[in-house]
């Protein structure tokens, strides 16, 4: 698009139409989202709308720009004024005790905001200048365009919606939509027992959103024939779903279900490996707050295996919501044993693996990447 000189600036959105639209663009799950919905992102956005920083129109935003702003120069909206502001260059003057940031928070405002929170979303550009201290960024078009006032309703939601496809990531778009799907009501999850596709409710809520999510798109994607031995709920600690398979493993789970040592789902998977059959136990912990696959769990686990003599594979997992879920935290991802796997139903064909390696028998990165 060729940069032309607007004859008049762009309509300018207030500060609280911003406000209120941010978190509708942004949903949940958007990477960096405190950083682009914040005061300090709609301050900025208002003023590149208030010097008519748009993508070709030729007029470029630099951080000095909001940071000098006062809310008595921002109630000034006339053109005279705002075309003023837009051609400063020089704000070492300007020495206002009213102005809305230091100059020390110019790089939260650069590099938190613009650099690594619009510009990768498309929702800003940046033009090259050769100078650092030279105007260089300004809102996309098709960014610009949501915060029009005159849109509201079933229209703002679908230019929203529109540019939600084209801009956010794959695994934003896939949480957005799992959050959607949780309506507060039952969810009807399909149990792939036996090459016999099953149905049973779960009751609402993430966790169960996470369950169905697993049971459905996790076993799909990464097992080859799964089951679906037992799940637990909200209203049900430990629900076998499969008696014949505990049965023919000899798992009597009785004993430990009072200990609370079983996770929220327990999946076998039945495969053949050069013509022999094998079979894999997978334990699964479901995170919708707290509680990851931590090593205690894990050792329960092989200690109850144990006396049930079961020796074939067995493997341990973690699954979220996404990677920008609030339950993805710090706490729970340091507690993530060693040896297992993490899984983001946002995200339902990739996997983690923590793989776990002693000094005699390590393997190197060559040999890990595929």
């Amino acid at each position: 698009m060729s940069d032309i000189q607007s004859p008049s600036l762009p309509s300018l959105p207030s500060i609280d139409v911003i406000n209120q639209r941010l978190p509708l663009i942004f949903p949940m799950d958007t990477e960096h989202r405190s950083q682009i919905i914040g005061k300090m992102a709609v301050r900025t956005i208002f003023v590149m709308f208030y010097i008519g920083a748009i993508e070709g129109r030729n007029e470029w935003f630099q951080p000095a720009h909001v940071l000098n702003m006062d809310d008595a120069r921002a109630s000034r909206t006339n053109e005279e004024s705002r075309r003023s502001w837009a051609k400063r260059r020089e704000f070492s003057s300007d020495r206002s005790l009213h102005k809305w940031y230091a100059d020390t928070t110019k790089e939260s405002v650069r590099k938190q905001v613009i650099l690594f929170g619009l510009i990768p979303l498309g929702a800003a550009v940046k033009i090259d200048l050769g100078q650092e201290n030279e105007p260089r960024y300004a809102l996309a078009h098709d960014f610009s365009i949501l915060f029009d006032q005159d849109l509201s309703g079933e229209e703002l939601t679908r230019k929203i919606s529109e540019w939600q496809r084209s801009h956010l990531t794959r695994a934003a778009l896939g949480a957005t939509a799992l959050r959607g799907s949780d309506s507060g009501t039952r969810l009807k999850v399909k149990i792939p027992n036996h090459q016999i596709i099953s149905e049973m409710k779960l009751p609402p809520g993430k966790s169960s959103l996470i369950i169905k999510e697993v049971i459905e798109k996790f076993s799909e994607n990464f097992l080859h024939e799964p089951h679906v031995i037992a799940i637990s709920t909200s209203e049900a600690p430990f629900q076998p779903i499969d008696d014949q398979v505990i049965q023919i493993l000899n798992l009597d789970f009785s004993s430990v279900v009072q200990k609370k040592i079983l996770p929220d789902i327990i999946l076998w998977d039945k495969y053949l490996d050069h013509g022999r059959s094998e079979n894999l136990l997978i334990f699964i912990e479901v995170v919708a707050s707290t509680g990851s696959m931590i090593q205690e769990r894990k050792e329960n686990i092989m200690a109850f295996l144990r006396t049930r003599e079961y020796n074939a594979k067995v493997a341990f997992g973690t699954a979220f919501l996404s990677r920008t879920d609030e339950a993805y935290n710090k706490k729970n991802i340091a507690e993530i044993s060693w040896g297992s796997f993490v899984w983001f139903a946002a995200e339902p064909t990739n996997i983690v693996i923590l793989n776990q390696m002693d000094a005699e028998n390590n393997k190197k990165l060559s040999d890990l990447i595929l």
